[in-house]
């Protein structure tokens, strides 16, 4: 029974650690590439038969012109691509750039958001503890000294020791407009080193999952200051002052002095107490789609809000800014057209009290 014991022992730890793999088996697919020796056979006599149906289903296509010819066994990394997660509102790829770029937008008109993405930049650095080795700000662009990461794999009796240092060159461009400003990326050097054996090189591929990485964990960066900002606005005085008056476009509309973000983040606690669902958000397009349903006639009284009338529906309260730098909220039907000038009086007489009251 010891030696069965001892036999199972065996074997399971030789299969565990034929499962443990280093730093460059991740790479790599799993099992032989004896695939890469096989050759066509040859067709089946049909002689005598007569002529076989046969199937396009399964021919497989030629390779394009640029296609990488090498790009088999050993060579193909099987790891999931990288791909830029634009998690911070108003921010998207840009898929047409030379090198890892991310757009950043804003609606709001009193923002250089060049300068927001400078800050957000220098404190990203100053947040991951790597000094700035050049800067310049006019022309936008910025090299960081040494990122550092560590990480450890496997079991613990095989475990590998990953740890790398990566330098980068950041380009912040700005476009016609101050609304919208671009960032690009570029792996300047790196070190690799695993258990011990460093590495100055990389190939193309592997630069590119650097540079992903690093946009990625500035927009997680971004993401999480966003959060906290957002939190410290709630807990201070929110109340929001509205006017009826006119936009650009001379429609009827309710403005107010207060910042766009301001007015953004209280706007949706008002409609949920005037009996509207929010449907969807888009923040970049200063957008609430929400749905309205007439309740029921208890409503108004038990929640001391002055009755309007309004159809049951979809609807859009757009916010904006005027010329003169005014926060400005119209709302749409259905239809995406303005609301009658009498029911945009009614709600407004229902949402002016809503507006100035504090609220968490």
């Amino acid at each position: 029974m010891l030696n069965k014991n001892r036999v199972l022992f065996s074997s399971l730890f030789i299969a565990i650690l034929a499962g443990c793999s280093n730093h460059e088996d991740r790479k790599l697919a799993n099992g032989e590439f004896d695939y890469l020796e096989a050759e066509l056979a040859q067709p089946i006599s049909t002689q005598g038969i007569g002529e076989l149906a046969r199937s396009s289903s399964y021919d497989i296509p030629p390779l394009g012109a640029n296609a990488p010819a090498d790009y088999v066994g050993q060579e193909v990394d099987v790891r999931s691509p990288v791909q830029v997660l634009p998690v911070l509102e108003g921010t998207r790829v840009d898929e047409s750039a030379e090198r890892v770029t991310v757009t950043f937008t804003s609606v709001d008109r009193s923002k250089v958001v060049r300068d927001d993405v400078w800050a957000l930049l220098t404190g990203f650095l100053t947040h991951s503890g790597v000094n700035v080795e050049s800067q310049n700000k006019p022309s936008g662009e910025l090299s960081s000294g040494w990122f550092e990461f560590e990480d450890s794999y496997g079991a613990f009796w095989n475990k590998t020791r990953y740890s790398s240092k990566e330098k980068y060159k950041f380009s912040l461009n700005s476009s016609e407009s101050s609304r919208a400003a671009s960032l690009g990326i570029e792996l300047l050097s790196i070190e690799e080193t695993v258990d011990g054996e460093t590495t100055r090189t990389v190939s193309a591929k592997d630069k590119v999952r650097y540079e992903k990485s690093m946009i990625n964990r500035l927009l997680v960066y971004g993401l999480d200051r966003k959060n906290k900002a957002t939190l410290a606005v709630q807990s201070q005085d929110n109340r929001v002052p509205l006017d009826l008056g006119f936009d650009d476009n001379d429609q009827l509309a309710w403005i107010t002095g207060v910042d766009y973000d301001r007015v953004w983040n209280k706007l949706p606690t008002a409609l949920k107490k005037l009996n509207f669902t929010l449907i969807e958000s888009n923040k970049v397009l200063g957008s609430y789609e929400v749905s309205y349903k007439r309740p029921n006639s208890d409503f108004w009284s038990q929640q001391r809000i002055r009755k309007f009338d309004l159809r049951k529906g979809t609807y859009t309260f757009r916010v904006g800014q005027n010329n003169k730098g005014d926060t400005v909220i119209t709302v749409l039907d259905s239809n995406k057209k303005p609301l009658p000038k009498r029911t945009m009086s009614e709600l407004y007489l229902s949402i002016v009290d809503l507006m100035q009251q504090h609220s968490r």
